[in-house]
């Protein structure tokens, strides 16, 4: 029978995750500041740009410098956004995670529970256990799920679900983004040719379709290896061309920075966690 957590134990959790929600409205009042200060300093960037090219001499010099610095001001911002949606970002996966410890805790206590009478013979008790043991045994061969439900695998296979829900907003979000409104949002551009927002449109909706497809792997991540490790392998190659533009260019603006290290590196490291929990979980 599954064990259902008490009360107190339901208030202690919500006490709990009370500091976190605190720190969530902290971090929401600091975007709003950081998102002020930003259009503030692109607002006076787009004052400086016209006399550019108007002015000479000392003036010139002058603007020039201080364009230079509004430009260091919006990466460093840019910085500071990254860093604080991040935190919002670990801040609700440490509030998820903290509810779904309790059942998982829940579970572990009624595994191998064995209900003994303290009259009984010890001889008793052990033939109890011995087939209380064999009967769990018994019950987990046809799992119709295909995975032994131990609490610590039960935890884990919802954390992995979890990481992976997070990661697919990126696809889903930047490739919806590029399929609605081109590619002039990303580079700044006020007249696309008709042919590189054609491309880019279907570029975007292949990421879109990539990120559908890794939130169809979500229910049961570990029956969909193959799946994912095709999605994964998609994205990988597309990171390793973007890294053959950051050779041949140089290096783009801080979120395709962020997408490459995604592509390159999380979603690898997402892939040999679902491949190894996958063969732990069989």
């Amino acid at each position: 029978m599954p064990t259902i957590p008490a009360i107190s134990t339901i208030a202690q959790t919500i006490q709990l995750s009370l500091a976190p929600v605190f720190m969530l409205a902290g971090i929401g009042q600091l975007l709003n500041v950081l998102a002020g200060r930003l259009s503030r300093v692109i607002d006076r960037a787009r004052k400086l740009e016209p006399m550019h090219g108007s002015i000479t001499g000392p003036d010139h010099h002058r603007y020039v410098w201080e364009l230079r610095l509004l430009d260091r001001r919006m990466t460093i911002i840019n910085a500071a956004l990254f860093l604080a949606v991040s935190s919002a970002i670990m801040t609700c996966v440490l509030i998820a995670l903290l509810f779904i410890a309790e059942p998982g805790q829940a579970a572990f206590r009624d595994c191998g529970r064995v209900v003994l009478h303290p009259r009984d013979d010890p001889a008793d008790r052990g033939a109890r256990v011995v087939h209380r043991r064999g009967a769990d045994l018994a019950a987990r061969v046809p799992d119709p799920a295909g995975i032994a439900q131990g609490p610590f695998v039960i935890v884990e296979k919802r954390v992995l679900q979890a990481v992976i829900a997070v990661a697919c907003l990126l696809p889903l979000i930047v490739g919806g983004q590029g399929v609605l409104h081109g590619p002039a949002p990303f580079g700044h551009l006020t007249d696309v040719p008709r042919d590189l927002d054609s491309h880019f449109r279907y570029i975007s909706g292949i990421f879109f379709a990539t990120g559908l497809g890794f939130v169809s792997c979500i229910p049961d991540v570990e029956r969909k290896g193959a799946r994912f490790r095709l999605l994964g392998g998609l994205i990988v190659v597309g990171g390793l061309s973007r890294g053959v533009s950051l050779l041949a260019v140089g290096v783009p603006s801080q979120g395709h920075v962020l997408g490459l290290v995604m592509e390159t590196v999380v979603v690898p490291v997402l892939m040999l966690w679902q491949w190894n929990f996958a063969r732990r979980a069989s």
